[in-house]
């Protein structure tokens, strides 16, 4: 059971409460080797999701991860990250993207400027889905780091 309720009197509020499963749960340091498959020419998109909580014990705590995909051969997918509200991004709704030619990463770090240009707090732990965007069938692999100093 889930409850939500305002701090505003008089005050709207929306929200949105969405559930992960463990499936498809991006491990740290654990490489997830997948194959796409595609029918038709339509780019398809695999999600994953992992939350970050490093902040929420102690605000001033740094954080730093990145994920990363790469391929063999021509194949070439492409990475789409949203961050703190559990939607599934794309390529025209995405926080963070990367869509070189080969393979790509994306870093998140609390030092990034988005956190105060969007006003977004990460002491609450930080929601962060993956979408590996591909238009042809092939092998990737997706994996998830962060460096040998994180605590």
């Amino acid at each position: 059971m889930v409850g939500v309720g305002g701090l505003t009197a008089g005050k709207e509020s929306s929200y949105r409460l969405r559930g992960f499963y463990g499936l498809n749960k991006l491990k740290l340091d654990t490489p997830r080797q997948e194959t796409a498959f595609v029918s038709g020419s339509d780019d398809r998109y695999d999600y994953y999701w992992f939350v970050i909580t490093d902040a929420v014990a102690d605000p001033a705590v740094p954080f730093e991860y990145q994920v990363s995909v790469a391929t063999q051969g021509g194949f070439d997918p492409d990475l789409f990250v949203s961050l703190r509200d559990g939607r599934s991004p794309t390529a025209e709704d995405y926080d963070l993207a990367s869509t070189m030619t080969g393979a790509d990463s994306i870093r998140i770090s609390s030092e990034d400027a988005y956190w105060a240009e969007r006003g977004w707090a990460k002491e609450a732990g930080v929601v962060v889905v993956v979408g590996v965007r591909y238009a042809a069938q092939g092998t990737y692999t997706l994996v998830l780091t962060s460096p040998e100093t994180q605590q």
